[in-house]
């Protein structure tokens, strides 16, 4: 089954995690929103979506590729992703990042965690994430436990 793995990625982490979701999968196609004009969904037989909150927010181009292509992704298998740092807001960033019906469409939802990357962010997303997030050294939260319950629901043999 051919699967496009589409996603943006801000400072890596998702691009990181899209790729561990195509580890192991010789149909996946990994494709960067920011990177790519024109995307056929027509060439795949499902499709995983994901993205990262930053500020609370999912990336704007992750936010008009859903509501651009819903009714494609409702006529396949999908699999949403969320990447994010915030635990306890997880769940309420996933409501509000992907549309209901795809979010009711979804074979697959998960948050994987999220990564503070300090060597990739400017100094006002540094000084940002040092007042807020309390964090001041690089810091990886990522949970591979749910890349690979992700990978066993969308990748049966």
């Amino acid at each position: 089954m051919k699967t496009g793995i589409i996603y943006d990625s801000q400072h890596g982490t998702c691009e990181k995690l899209a790729t561990e979701l195509a580890k192991g999968t010789e149909q996946a196609v990994i494709i960067k929103l920011s990177k790519k004009t024109k995307i056929d969904l027509s060439e795949f037989d499902q499709i995983i979506v994901g993205g990262s909150i930053h500020a609370g927010n999912i990336q704007q181009t992750i936010k008009a590729f859903c509501q651009n292509h819903t009714h494609e992704l409702l006529t396949k298998p999908l699999g949403l992703f969320l990447c994010g740092m915030h635990d306890k807001e997880m769940d309420a960033q996933f409501q509000t990042a992907y549309p209901e019906v795809l979010r009711k469409h979804a074979k697959s939802k998960h948050c994987f965690g999220g990564e503070f990357l300090f060597g990739k962010m400017n100094f006002f997303e540094r000084m940002i994430v040092k007042r807020i997030a309390k964090v001041k050294e690089t810091t990886s939260k990522i949970d591979y436990r749910a890349v690979e319950q992700m990978k066993s629901e969308l990748f049966k043999d």
